[in-house]
């Protein structure tokens, strides 16, 4: 199986759940709009090599709906990221760092702890000025492509 990070294309069965995880709290409401399923997918092969599994998936839209796709390489992979400011510790209690949503959501359960960090107080010379930290919160390298409109399905 491919390294990806995307919660959506690292299962552990042939299906994928759509709706946020309890562990990883979402700055924003979600609505789960259905399931994803990879028909070819199997646990037990071990050749990471083989991508035949990526050539169909399903997304299954309510009760009555199918979307046919496949899974993609990205030829360029990018980051999502979230802006955090640290504030200078004053002497008073409850200072510290602050987030600021920056609209992002957490992709996968395992966000990546890797930050960087401006030199924000280096170049203006103020130390009372705030820091800022991009943190990187996921890579993302595969893209699902749905190729066709949605086919109705019976239960």
């Amino acid at each position: 199986m491919p390294s990806t990070r995307s919660s959506t294309t690292t299962t552990t069965g042939s299906d994928a759940d759509l709706s946020p995880s309890p562990e990883t709290p979402s700055p924003t409401i979600s609505t789960p709009i259905g399931h994803l399923t990879f028909p070819f997918y199997t646990p037990d092969n071990t050749d990471h090599n083989d991508k035949s599994w990526m050539k169909r998936v399903h997304l299954y839209v309510g009760k009555n709906q199918r979307l046919a796709g496949e899974v993609k390489k990205l030829a360029k992979p990018f980051g999502v990221l979230r802006k955090r400011v640290e504030n200078k510790p004053d002497t008073k209690p409850g200072s510290g760092v602050t987030d600021i949503d920056m609209g992002t959501q957490n992709i996968s359960s395992t966000s990546s702890s890797s930050t960087t960090t401006s030199t924000k107080e280096n170049e203006n010379g103020n130390e009372n000025e705030p820091k800022e930290e991009l943190e990187i919160l996921d890579i993302i390298e595969y893209r699902i492509l749905f190729s066709a409109r949605p086919e109705p399905v019976g239960d």
